[in-house]
C-alpha cells in the first residue's frame, strides 16, 4: 500500500480545493486502502486561513497515485 507524504498530500489536496483551503497545512493520521476507488483513504487534520483566522478541520481524504503524481479525492 503506498501513502503519500504529509508534502505530497498537502499539495494533491491544495490543487483539488486551492480557493476553499488558502495556505493549507495539513497532517496525515491513519490511512487504509480506499474501497471506494483506487489508492488510500486517510485521516487527516487541515489548517488553513479563513474568514477571521486560522481555521481547523478534520477530515476524510482519498489519494491516489497517477503518472504526473498524487491525486486527492475530499469524502468529508
Amino acid at each position: 500500500m503506498e501513502i503519500p507524504t504529509e508534502e505530497e498530500a498537502r499539495a494533491s489536496l491544495q490543487a483539488a480545493k486551492p480557493s476553499d483551503w488558502p495556505n493549507l497545512q495539513l497532517s496525515l493520521g491513519q490511512c487504509d486502502k480506499d474501497t471506494l476507488g483506487p489508492g488510500v483513504r486517510c485521516a487527516v487534520d487541515v489548517t488553513y486561513d479563513g474568514l477571521g483566522g486560522q481555521k481547523k478541520r478534520q477530515s476524510i481524504v482519498g489519494f491516489f497515485k497517477t503518472p504526473s503524481g498524487w491525486m486527492a479525492s475530499l469524502y468529508q
